[in-house]
């Protein structure tokens, strides 16, 4: 496998232990999805986990499935999206929503107290210093110098 394959196409890798799996996925970019599958009889359960677990903490991917390939598509409250080359960001269901919306920052600062703050501006002096306090002392007390949305 030379590249990521976008379409229609799951590639198949076997390898010969976890250790094999997990640097042939660190050697390349990384990908956007991690697909690792391996046997599931009860003897074998705790194995199993310790493969996944390896493979999830050791390698790096935009996701990650185990033993399926299309219901973590489908799940809409999982996040679809890559890192690297594959893209960077989240989408799908409300990270879709999220990825396409800006939050705006917004502060609204009263001019109720502007008469002491002109004392942040330099030349500083000790009796600034000792205003400043002050005023933060009132800031506690009332609710404050700037509301946040």
């Amino acid at each position: 496998m030379q590249q990521d394959v976008f379409g229609p196409v799951l590639p198949i890798l076997t390898v010969n232990d976890v250790d094999e799996a997990i640097a042939f996925i660190n050697k390349k970019e990384k990908p956007l999805c991690v697909y690792a599958y391996s046997t599931n009889s009860k003897c074998l359960i705790l194995v199993l986990m310790q493969v996944i677990s390896r493979l999830m903490s050791e390698t790096s991917s935009g996701s990650f499935c185990s033993n399926d390939c299309i219901l973590q598509s489908l799940m809409v409250a999982l996040p679809l999206g890559g890192v690297g080359a594959c893209g960077m960001g989240s989408f799908h269901g409300r990270y879709s929503f999220d990825a396409f919306s800006h939050s705006k920052a917004c502060l609204l600062r009263g001019t109720r107290f502007e008469c002491i703050t002109y004392l942040r501006y330099p030349p500083y002096e000790d009796r600034n210093l000792s205003l400043m306090t002050w005023a933060c002392t009132l800031s506690q007390k009332s609710q404050g110098w700037c509301q946040i949305m």
